[in-house]
């Protein structure tokens, strides 16, 4: 590793820093950059704004998880995409940190992510073709216009599930173990909402959501966090 990859992972991890004890709206990239003694400009060099920094978290947050459940023996996509939606969400919850990480997120995208459902965008160029998979898998059909629409309302009507809960905690808090209830079935409520719709049985879908659960259940998560 040269010196300015670790460079570059320390600013990361100061970053990450940042928006555990403040929460990233009220961080700054030259108080991430103090963290480690550095100028600012070394910050915007290797990231070039907050924003990019969130964008990376979640990727790596987001790939982890994927490479975990690829080296499973998992032979039905539906069960992997159910289980991988399921730890996203369980690892999400699971700090007030995290939590407040996402609240925050989802609040500022909240207008960009409407935004963009009204657009004239191809759907095909956003669409994620592990659905597609699944749906080949259980030899039914969707437009991919149709798809699109129900997975941009599954992930607006979470967002919103998830705001709402966060909101109330501020002045009712929720335990842990309601926050881990809630994130299951807010996980169940939205990533099955394709499938049924697609015509796949209810008893079925039940099924490999269950199924996913069992399987995430027995898989070391410890090493993988949001922040």
């Amino acid at each position: 590793m040269t010196k300015g990859q670790k460079t570059k992972e320390l600013l990361l991890e100061a970053a990450k820093e940042e928006f555990r004890e403040l929460g990233f709206q009220n961080a700054s990239v030259g108080s991430i950059a103090k963290r480690l003694g550095v100028q600012p400009s070394l910050f915007s060099y290797h990231y070039k704004n907050i924003p990019t920094v969130i964008r990376i978290i979640n990727q790596n947050f987001h790939k982890e998880i994927w490479d975990l459940l690829h080296r499973q023996d998992i032979p039905d996509p539906m069960i992997f995409l159910f289980a991988y939606d399921l730890i996203v969400d369980i690892i999400t919850y699971s700090t007030p940190q995290s939590r407040r990480f996402k609240y925050e997120s989802s609040k500022s995208n909240r207008l960009s992510m409407y935004a963009m459902d009204t657009a004239l965008r191809d759907p095909i160029g956003i669409e994620d073709s592990y659905y597609d998979a699944i749906l080949h898998y259980y030899q039914k059909a969707m437009s991919h216009e149709t798809l699109y629409r129900l997975r941009m309302q599954e992930s607006a009507g979470r967002r919103e599930m998830f705001i709402t809960y966060c909101e109330k905690d501020q002045y009712q808090k929720i335990s842990e173990d309601d926050w881990y209830n809630l994130c299951v079935n807010i996980s169940y409520c939205t990533i099955t909402t394709v499938f049924r719709f697609a015509g796949i049985s209810n008893e079925l879908v039940d099924k490999k959501f269950n199924e996913a659960f069992e399987l995430i259940g027995k898989l070391d998560l410890s090493h993988i966090c949001l922040l």
